[in-house]
């Protein structure tokens, strides 16, 4: 597979990702939020704070697609290897991080206003554990690309 077919399909991808985000958060987790108000009169009030918490921590997600956009603009150009995209992994890393942190806070909140239903715990925690292999895959990444572009660098300055 060419690079340009490659970058192509990755940016179908990233499309289809946010497409899946908007309907996420526009639809589906604002449904769901309101059938547990009501079948759950006791954490209605939670509904707003909820879902408001939840689009903030969409912010990070939609970060990092436009990073792997940029990443795939990269990859057409045929310059994968750089410092550059190591610099984009390592803050893809960071994001993931920082989104991971936010839900496990909300998980404690919840905990503590005894308000974390047991489905619910078990989101967090698969989040918990996507995000963090999110963020070690990046950051492995990150140091692959790094030490790459370092020896194109170096061979380049050879020729």
């Amino acid at each position: 597979m060419k690079q340009k077919e490659l970058s192509t399909i990755l940016q179908a991808i990233l499309i289809l990702c946010l497409l899946a985000l908007l309907l996420l958060g526009a639809w589906v987790v604002p449904s769901i939020g309101a059938e547990t108000a009501e079948g759950v009169p006791s954490l209605a009030w939670l509904f707003w704070p909820a879902l408001i918490a939840f689009w903030l921590t969409c912010l990070p997600v939609v970060a990092v697609l436009g990073i792997v956009w940029q990443l795939s603009n990269e990859i057409r150009r045929d310059n994968s290897f750089s410092t550059e995209n190591a610099r984009r992994l390592k803050w893809i890393s960071v994001l993931a991080l920082g989104d991971t942190a936010a839900y496990l806070v909300s998980a404690v909140v919840l905990m503590a206003l005894n308000a974390l239903h047991p489905g619910i715990a078990l989101l967090f925690f698969a989040i918990l554990l996507f995000g963090v292999a999110v963020a070690v895959i990046a950051a492995l990444l990150s140091h692959l690309v790094r030490k790459a572009a370092d020896l194109r660098a170096e061979q380049e300055l050879t020729i």
